[in-house]
């Protein structure tokens, strides 16, 4: 047993002797011991985003991190302010949440470059006109009569634009990166999984306020690319990354795989193509489960970035089959390009994927996931769990753990990559010529 696994061990041990007293979010927050104890009930100081990580430089105080943001990040949202309500509660399980009011990128890289809305003028809290005038002509009618949905995916990979490189001087290496994680996940009912991508107002500032939402203003910015990580002019807890992986879920007696709405965070959305800017064949608009979550964070003590990754638990049911009996070759694209998920007539055409998840590296998370499971027994959130946190110091400074991917974003590059040496290679072509672009791929949206 290591000196950190039997601090950890002795922190529990105190948490478990005082756990006749209620651990708010704020409490765990303000520890000043090595080790911050899990919150016991949830109330409204959870809203807050952490920025600093209390107690030692430890994998566990990071996960305790990442479940603290996404506490925070999951909390519903007061859609005409783009911020927590602390009149609400996670447990309800309600939207819209605090990242689906955060900008898309599709809402800050806009066609011909022009400027994006003002802030909380997009995604979830945009102006109706103005969010149709930006969907394809043949989605706009569908929408005008579901004036209700506020969800449009259609990006099929968690990396957008792959193939159709603007701005990145792609080398051998992260050109094959890239084209790894773009093809479709295709779940046990044939269905692609959908991607959305969103940053957070530190993050929109920055970029808006140094003209970096298009092109041409990108090939005249004359600074390294440094996005906020400490309060300033941009923000006050630095620039944050959301991408959600959204599965249409099939609750009809007639799916291979039938799943619980209950289980999952789910929204009404319109899905639609990417070739052809056409809405999905069959029943449209659907309901879709969140079954994966990456948030990225930076923050003083991780100018690196904090790498936070969550995912539904019951994904292995949803894209695995136990009893396959056609070639199954574990974390391997099934659909062929130009990628098309259903025929005219809205009968999926691809083999689902057997997705296998990559091994954990980090011993801490059980025993986080258990605890905020506990204190989230009440709601969906209960069902999902953290895959790990990815972060950088100490000795030897190289990522830790040094392999992390989400199941269901990074399916087919899992246990040869991580967040970091991936986003690590994301460079931009600017005044000063061809530089690193902050570990960032926002930018591959740029017109």
């Amino acid at each position: 047993m290591t000196s950190q696994t039997r601090l950890l061990a002795l922190a529990f041990a105190c948490s478990a002797i005082l756990a006749a007293q209620p651990i708010t979010c704020a409490a765990s927050r303000a520890s000043t011991g090595a080790f911050g104890p899990i919150p016991t009930v949830i109330d409204n100081s959870c809203t807050v985003v952490p920025t600093q990580l209390s107690g030692v430089s430890a994998q566990a105080n990071f996960d305790l991190f990442g479940w603290m943001t996404f506490l925070s990040l999951n909390w519903p949202a007061n859609s005409r302010t783009c911020a927590a309500d602390p009149t609400k509660s996670i447990l309800s399980g309600k939207g819209p949440l605090v990242w689906e009011t955060y900008a898309q990128d599709t809402d800050i890289f806009v066609p011909k470059g022009q400027p994006p809305l003002s802030w909380c003028n997009q995604g979830i809290a945009a102006n109706s006109a103005e969010r149709l005038a930006r969907l394809p002509a043949k989605v706009r009618p569908l929408a005008q009569q579901h004036p209700e949905v506020h969800l449009f995916l259609h990006q099929n990979a968690k990396v957008s634009e792959v193939g159709k490189p603007k701005l990145l001087l792609q080398s051998g290496q992260l050109q094959g990166i890239l084209e790894a994680v773009g093809g479709p996940l295709t779940d046990q009912n044939g269905r692609f999984v959908r991607y959305s991508v969103h940053a957070n107002q530190d993050e929109y500032n920055y970029l808006v306020q140094n003209k970096l939402y298009s092109l041409a203003g990108i090939s005249q910015f004359n600074q390294p690319i440094s996005f906020p990580y400490q309060p300033g002019p941009y923000g006050q807890v630095g620039a944050m990354e959301v991408k959600a992986a959204w599965k249409v879920l099939c609750t009809a007696n007639t799916c291979k795989v039938k799943d619980n709405p209950a289980h999952f965070y789910t929204e009404l959305a319109i899905v639609y193509n990417d070739d052809t800017g056409a809405p999905s064949p069959g029943p449209n608009p659907v309901t879709v489960g969140l079954v994966g979550l990456h948030i990225t964070h930076k923050v003083t003590a991780q100018q690196t970035w904090m790498w936070i990754t969550f995912e539904q638990i019951e994904n292995t049911k949803s894209f695995f089959n136990t009893n396959c009996n056609f070639p199954c070759m574990p974390n391997t694209q099934t659909a062929a390009k130009p990628y098309t998920e259903l025929s005219p007539k809205g009968a999926p055409l691809n083999q689902p994927v057997q997705m296998v998840p990559y091994p954990t590296q980090d011993p801490a998370v059980p025993t986080y996931n258990t605890g905020f499971q506990k204190v989230l027994a009440s709601s969906i959130w209960a069902y999902y769990t953290q895959v790990s946190t990815q972060w950088t110091g100490e000795q030897p400074p190289n990522p830790k753990p040094l392999i992390l991917g989400n199941p269901v974003l990074e399916t087919f590059i899992q246990g040869s990559s991580s967040c970091l040496s991936c986003h690590n290679l994301s460079t931009v072509n600017t005044k000063q010529g061809n530089v690193k672009a902050d570990f960032s791929f926002m930018f591959l949206g740029a017109q």
